[in-house]
């Protein structure tokens, strides 16, 4: 009789972590690295018209920045302010010619270039450039969490280098599979990291209109005394 027992414990036991096993792998390759990428990657349509709020808080100048962003077709809009509401620049772009001019407050300085970015106010353009510019980056999926009343997987990148190492938390809503924050941490090694600032994302979706896609003219500028091309 004990040994009926005692084999039906022992297969009970058997069965369960064969359960645990296979629930933990479902887990986590439903959230691997790949598919992550490709969650990330079928975004990509919603920049043809879309306004877009990015905060920025720099937990060590405890500084905040918010980034105004108008995506119309091949063109996009962008002003920044500063914690004051104060302009920090102006950033008018044509994703088809990949021309760039920026506009750049303090300095008072108008700059015409041409940028390959073209998603660069597309924040996965981070999580992508952390991949293909690194040789080495470390995965995580570390669950669920609420962002904003928002349900979101949090990810995360990591890079160690011989005297550096940094890490990106990126939390993806999981309604329409955008990035809603970004956390950045980094420090002299891996053990050393922490937070120096977040940044979160708010989109606001076909809503922007001929009208909000400002049109570069010199002669609102008359206080910017040169116009400097790196071409």
């Amino acid at each position: 009789m004990k040994k009926k027992i005692y084999f039906i414990l022992i297969s009970l036991f058997i069965l369960i972590l064969l359960i645990s096993l296979y629930l933990y792998k479902y887990k986590n390759s439903a959230y691997s690295l790949e598919n992550i990428k490709n969650i990330l990657k079928s975004q990509d349509y919603i920049y043809t018209n879309i306004h877009l709020i990015v905060s920025n808080f720099d937990l060590r100048a405890n500084n905040t920045t918010t980034v105004d962003t108008y995506i119309k077709d091949n063109l996009s809009y962008s002003i920044s302010y500063n914690n004051k509401n104060e302009k920090i620049s102006e950033i008018f772009f044509n994703k088809e010619t990949l021309k760039r001019i920026s506009v750049l407050y303090p300095e008072k300085t108008i700059i015409t270039d041409t940028y390959n970015h073209t998603y660069s106010f597309n924040p996965t353009s981070s999580f992508f450039d952390t991949l293909d510019n690194n040789d080495y980056v470390t995965y995580k999926y570390h669950g669920k969490e609420k962002i904003n009343n928002k349900n979101c997987l949090k990810i995360s990148l990591t890079v160690e280098l011989s005297d550096y190492a940094y890490k990106y938390y990126y939390y993806i809503d999981e309604k329409d599979n955008t990035i809603a924050k970004i956390e950045n941490c980094n420090g002299n090694s891996i053990n050393t990291l922490t937070k120096s600032s977040e940044t979160t994302y708010t989109y606001i979706y076909d809503v922007v209109t001929d009208n909000d896609i400002l049109h570069f003219d010199t002669s609102n500028y008359p206080e910017f005394n040169y116009i400097q091309s790196l071409e």
